[in-house]
């Protein structure tokens, strides 16, 4: 077969499958290694590469312009060693970074055809012909930047004090050329050495991310590590499979924020997203800053049992958990950790204050309409009264003359006094008339005035 000759597919699929065969036979040999005494780390690497770089170079030394690039795919191309070049220049290949296996440090691409260059990573101009970096605007940076930058561009080793001596031009170049998006259509930045800046970048900005780490380095590695930015999701609770931000979210949540803000910002919204969701807490995910920024919710000051916390940051509080430890619980808006939606729905309702006054000055009241299952009944006469006690006297007056009219019966009590409403309702106060005798009552008449 002559050098350069153009192969066909039906060519280039033999010397694929005989190449694929050393390949697997080799990965065989190499998993056995271990129960081999004899086995020697050299001699199987110069045996392997002595049959498989010859096929290689056959295919490296020949036209493969008829070849699409899905025929490349589970065919790995190998250097020897660290200073060999994987040259394909004479080959015209079809080349797609999605699918080409290389393993090697030095390449040269000129003459083939390119696709999905930014999946391609140790990116050097000096591999590629004008006609691909023409064609490649949105990768390649122009000459305005020094070659050291450009070198830790390419080869995606960029750290933020990189970023920060651009100028403002610079900066808005390589903000649109180092993001790409994804087939969720997410916008990525894959430029930094380390997933933090390139989170921060794709999150906030290339502009924004600088000017908050020149603000305060402190705060912006503290974020990276409450935002568990070195992560691909942002404070991702593995063990329940929920997060409490969204990509989105947080990018929309801080999209007009300045940088000297987005500390507060980002606390605040975590604060909310701890309130308001339904994962779990894990008091490891958060910085120490954050708990102690957050105390009321963390209760880390607050000498409570230890199965009374678990259940809280597991949001598995229950109505007695919640009416037995309102010392613990009163100072925050804890609807979200109950495990009970009739209490959450309730709580919705009225509002956590008025729940909290609720327990503490009708937990009689209160006990009977939960325990009877008769909450959702009696929210239906609530209203939007500012006083909260005339709004409840009024609705349980409602509920009990519909719901439970069979309990107002005359009682003796033991002073001799009489009595008509049950004992469950005894901290309303209520008095009790059957009809007004005269103006005078009527004047007096309240919501603790019980017809």
């Amino acid at each position: 077969m002559d050098n350069n000759r153009k192969l066909t597919i039906e060519e280039f699929d033999n010397i694929k499958n005989e190449m694929q065969r050393i390949y697997r036979e080799s990965e065989s040999v190499e998993e056995s290694k271990d129960n081999d005494t004899n086995f020697n780390e050299q001699d199987f690497l110069r045996q392997f590469f002595n049959e498989y770089l010859p096929l290689q170079n056959l295919l490296l030394s020949s036209d493969l312009s008829d070849i699409p690039s899905e025929e490349y795919r589970d065919l790995p191309f190998l250097a020897a060693t660290q200073n060999d070049v994987l040259d394909f220049s004479k080959t015209k290949a079809n080349i797609d970074f999605n699918i080409i296996e290389l393993d090697g440090n030095n390449f040269n691409f000129k003459n083939c055809t390119i696709r999905n260059l930014e999946r391609f990573y140790g990116l050097k101009e000096e591999y590629f012909d004008d006609k691909t970096i023409s064609e490649n605007q949105d990768i390649f940076l122009s000459s305005d930047f020094p070659a050291n930058f450009k070198e830790k561009y390419y080869n995606r080793t960029l750290s933020i004090e990189d970023f920060t001596n651009l100028t403002d031009s610079q900066i808005e170049e390589v903000s649109t050329k180092g993001v790409y998006k994804s087939h969720t259509g997410f916008e990525h930045f894959n430029r930094c050495n380390d997933k933090l800046t390139n989170r921060f970048i794709e999150i906030l900005g290339l502009e924004k991310t600088i000017k908050f780490y020149k603000e305060s380095p402190n705060d912006y590695q503290e974020l990276g590590e409450l935002l568990n930015l070195n992560r691909n999701d942002i404070v991702y609770n593995y063990d329940v499979g929920e997060r409490y931000l969204k990509d989105d979210e947080l990018k929309s949540s801080l999209s007009n924020v300045e940088p000297k803000n987005i500390k507060n910002a980002v606390y605040n919204y975590l604060r909310d997203n701890l309130i308001n969701t339904n994962v779990k807490i894990y008091s490891k995910q958060f910085t120490e800053d954050f708990i102690q920024e957050n105390n009321d919710i963390f209760l880390t000051d607050i000498n409570i049992p230890n199965e009374l916390r678990e259940r809280y940051y597991n949001r598995k509080l229950t109505y007695e958990d919640i009416v037995n430890n309102l010392d613990f619980f009163g100072g925050i808006d804890y609807h979200g950790f109950i495990d009970n939606s009739g209490i959450k729905d309730f709580i919705n309702t009225i509002g956590i204050n008025n729940f909290n006054y609720f327990i503490k000055e009708h937990k009689d009241v209160l006990d009977h309409l939960y325990y009877n299952k008769k909450l959702n009944e009696f929210n239906k006469y609530l209203n939007d009264t500012k006083d909260f006690e005339d709004n409840l006297s009024i609705a349980l007056q409602k509920y009990i003359q519909e719901w439970e009219n069979e309990s107002i019966q005359e009682k003796t009590n033991e002073d001799g006094s009489k009595s008509y409403l049950p004992n469950w309702t005894k901290s309303m106060n209520y008095t009790v008339i059957s009809k007004y005798e005269s103006f005078e009552e009527l004047l007096d008449y309240s919501s603790k005035t019980f017809i």
